[in-house]
């Protein structure tokens, strides 16, 4: 509710980039899938949800740096001339950093263009939920207010 309004100008900038960035994308998901995805796949195993995260933090400290060097020798036997292939490991987590940015831009324009639709096609309820969130506000400040002072 309390976020700005997005012009069509800022919608547009936004869509343009992500379909110029998506060949960035492409490559940062691609190179970086599998160590993403198999913490994941591991901790589904473990029961107590409260591991999870320590759990995935663990496999991920040990199959990125894994996962990297793999890509590296069979890149260097494969593709490349050998040092090159190893020097270019710095740049697979810079491109997975840069596919996850592109994701939550491509998620948050997305969700831009719904409200949108939904704001053209259905103006009223939108409406009625800003109304009802500015009375819930005051009913609020009514209750909590006088036991602050």
């Amino acid at each position: 509710f309390n976020t700005p309004k997005h012009g069509f100008f800022s919608l547009i900038m936004k869509s343009l980039m992500i379909l110029v960035f998506s060949p960035v994308f492409a490559a940062g998901f691609l190179l970086n899938f599998i160590p993403f995805y198999l913490p994941v796949v591991f901790t589904r195993k473990i029961k107590d949800v409260q591991f999870h995260s320590s759990f995935k933090f663990v496999i991920s400290l040990i199959i990125f740096p894994v996962y990297y060097l793999l890509i590296a020798t069979l890149s260097a036997v494969f593709v490349t001339p050998g040092w090159i292939s190893f020097l270019l490991i710095p740049v697979y987590p810079f491109f997975g950093w840069l596919a996850y940015k592109y994701y939550s831009l491509m998620i948050k324009t997305w969700a831009i263009y719904r409200f949108h639709w939904y704001e053209r096609t259905r103006g009223s309820s939108i409406d009625l939920a800003f109304k009802l969130r500015d009375e819930i506000i005051t009913l609020l400040d009514k209750i909590v207010l006088p036991r602050l002072s």
